[in-house]
């Protein structure tokens, strides 16, 4: 049973394997999919053959539980578990940890708002704050700078971008029309979270020092 780790001691479902055998390096070559090529070269090491157990796909990214104090232990024996959440179907993403620490891709983007309803945690979070957000334009390394605020916080603003792919911005439509590959390539991340309430000039001073900071009018997507 695969889990990983969430914020404090949570830990979200990931999925179920069955184990098909064992390999060493002994046996062969790594497998052509396999990340860990210098690891496989070190005879003490030894690996699993996982076999995927599709039964519970459903609750993938939707059961959590809690793990226990034993954190740092990457392993433990079989127990009964907590069960602190089980999200409604339709859930895309992993339950929302904190604003720094995510980078959502534009399908991301668009299964949070296709599926409200699945994602309570990230709405909640999300239409609480405002703040200065990041759009990276990953096949060129281009950035855009934008900011949120007022009811809807960063939820109310990055609806736009899932429903008119551009989000009304006129240098992300030229691209978009320029290269098939966009809105695909397109990551969002926040930057800074503020008050909703903050004041409009105040939120766009944020916002102008981040696009000074990298350049994102110079040589990104900013006008």
């Amino acid at each position: 049973m695969s889990f990983y780790g969430l914020s404090g001691t949570r830990a979200g479902f990931y999925g179920i394997y069955h184990k098909a055998g064992v390999r060493r390096p002994s046996d062969g070559p790594a497998p052509a999919s396999c990340p860990w090529v210098n690891e496989w070269r070190q005879n003490s090491k030894y690996f699993y053959v996982l076999n995927r157990d599709s039964r519970f796909d459903d609750l993938r990214d939707r059961l959590v539980i809690e793990w226990g104090r034993a954190t740092q232990a990457w392993t433990q024996n079989a127990t009964n578990k907590e069960v602190l959440a089980v999200h409604e179907p339709g859930r895309r993403l992993p339950p929302f940890d904190d604003y720094l620490e995510f980078v959502l891709t534009y399908g991301q983007l668009r299964d949070l708002f296709a599926n409200e309803h699945a994602h309570q945690d990230w709405r909640a979070q999300l239409r609480a704050v405002g703040g200065v957000y990041l759009i990276l334009a990953e096949t060129t390394g281009a950035l855009y700078v934008g900011s949120a605020s007022g009811e809807e916080g960063l939820w109310g603003r990055w609806r736009e971008y899932a429903r008119s792919r551009d989000g009304g911005n006129k240098r992300l439509r030229a691209l978009i029309t320029q290269d098939s590959a966009y809105p695909r390539s397109f990551r969002f991340s926040v930057l800074q979270i503020l008050p909703k309430t903050m004041a409009r000039e105040q939120v766009l001073q944020r916002e102008a020092v981040y696009r000074q900071k990298l350049g994102s009018r110079a040589i990104g997507l900013n006008l």
